[in-house]
């Protein structure tokens, strides 16, 4: 996704009818696979409920590895 597509479009207002629970126990944060799909499928759903359906698996992925959650 490019910059350009996060400034051409309006500004979005988070509603509080989201429901992003976090969910997770101590021997799952400790495992570093199990913490990086939980960042991706969290991220998926959080851009598809505000509307961004066309990000792509790649761009999150480049997400997790910047925050090196690889």
């Amino acid at each position: 996704m490019s910059a350009q597509q996060w400034q051409m479009k309006p500004p979005l207002a988070i509603s509080d009818s989201y429901d992003w629970l976090i969910e997770a126990n101590t021997h799952q944060l400790g495992n570093d696979d199990w913490l990086k799909d939980y960042f991706y499928r969290t991220m998926r759903e959080i851009y598809w409920d505000l509307g961004f359906t066309d990000v792509t698996e790649q761009t999150l992925i480049e997400f997790l590895d910047h925050w090196r959650f690889t």
